[in-house]
């Protein structure tokens, strides 16, 4: 065996092998990197790795075999960085149950335990179809993944909404927009999509392709589950949108100047542009999804209808994303209506009389009501934009 150093981070290792060809690699990074890449081919007499550490047979043995998507390569690679600092220098031949658990158990809860659980099961069970461990140690490990931090989604209100279907009128963008508002689909799903896709007469949108940045390339491939490939209705303003802007057109819905279609990251930034020059509140993209999710819960729609929407592969997913938010948002806004109605009740019990037209209209300390035709209007004008006219009569069938 031999480790060269021939340049600043580069290393030539060298690892003869009995009956075979000698490992020759080019190794960039520091000198204790080039040792663990030895160590991975340098065995016992028993046929497993003698000085191999768990983090140099993930970093350089299972990480490199997989032939994964780059986005998954940095998930893995996060990862193994969450558990190197705990478990990363002992020899894999040592590793324990009790040192999973350990290092696992001392992460936050939630995404972090759950992608070094990934990880490590993955890994170690590579490690054993390889014949470089007997036992596979996280087999018996007794793992509590918990649920973490709830992520926080960015949603526009009605109001806002409707200012910003104002703004991209007319634009190239407008029918991802307005498809992933009514509709409630993912960036990589609604930029998939083709004229094709969309049945103008009936208003159903088929879900079947995602349009995703792969590195430096984007390129089209399956949706993210095998639930995400739904149908989807939309009706009233959205599908008059796009009857009007679609009518004889093919291809993608929203063209690219140099590609088939638009790049994701080239969406993005056009929204954001069209957003801060009509001086709205910036929300991503990819949030008009949640600004759909959140506005249908709001208006009493079944979780389990929202959660077919959005393509979601279980209901818990939605529940936890949007409907726990959402109630603990009702709760914060009933605190708020008490602490300004008690006040007000309290003004007119303490007054020592009252007018024979306070009377009429409050009779005993009542508050006035909201006029019911400004209310019911409200109401009307905010299902006719986001779910169309028809639905009252689609929520009561």
């Amino acid at each position: 065996m031999s480790i060269q150093n021939i340049g600043r981070n580069k290393w030539r290792v060298v690892v003869p092998r009995k009956g075979q060809k000698p490992i020759d690699r080019i190794i960039n990074g520091s000198k204790q990197d080039a040792y663990d890449f030895e160590a991975l081919y340098r065995t016992d007499n028993s046929g497993l790795a003698s000085k191999m550490t768990l983090g140099a047979f993930l970093k350089l043995k299972w990480l490199p075999s997989l032939n994964i998507e780059p986005a998954t390569h940095a998930e893995y690679t996060y990862g193994i960085s969450y558990i190197e600092p705990h478990i990363g220098r002992i020899r894999l031949r040592d590793l324990t149950t009790e040192d999973i658990e350990r290092a696992i158990h001392s992460l936050p809860e939630g995404s972090r335990r759950r992608k070094a659980k990934k990880v490590l099961s993955s890994g170690l069970k590579s490690a054993m179809r390889w014949r470089m461990l007997y036992d596979n140690p996280i087999t018996n490990a007794e793992i509590v993944i918990g649920k973490g931090k709830t992520r926080a989604y960015q949603a526009y209100s009605v109001t806002e909404l409707e200012e910003v279907l104002k703004v991209f009128r007319g634009c190239v963008a407008e029918p991802v927009v307005v498809v992933m508002a009514f509709c409630g689909l993912r960036k990589e799903e609604a930029l998939a999509l083709n004229w094709e896709d969309i049945n103008l007469e009936a208003g159903v949108i088929e879900v079947r392709r995602a349009w995703v940045r792969s590195g430096a390339v984007v390129k089209e491939k399956e949706t993210k589950t095998a639930g995400s490939k739904r149908s989807v209705y939309i009706t009233g303003y959205g599908l008059a949108r796009l009857q009007e802007i679609g009518d004889m057109r093919t291809g993608a819905i929203w063209p690219g100047k140099d590609h088939e279609r638009v790049r994701p990251d080239a969406a993005t930034r056009n929204f954001q542009r069209h957003i801060e020059r009509a001086s709205l509140r910036y929300v991503p993209l990819n949030h008009l999804r949640h600004t759909h999710a959140t506005i249908a819960l709001a208006s009493g729609i079944d979780v389990a209808l929202v959660s077919k929407s959005l393509g979601h592969s279980r209901i818990s997913t939605t529940v936890d994303a949007y409907v726990k938010p959402l109630e603990q948002a009702k709760k914060g806004a009933a605190e708020v209506f008490a602490s300004v109605v008690v006040p007000i009740s309290q003004k007119y019990e303490n007054q020592s009389t009252v007018s024979a037209g306070d009377t009429e209209r409050f009779g005993s300390h009542e508050l006035p009501e909201t006029p019911k035709n400004t209310v019911q209007k409200r109401v009307k004008t905010g299902n006719l934009l986001i779910f169309g006219e028809n639905h009252g009569k689609e929520k009561e069938a």
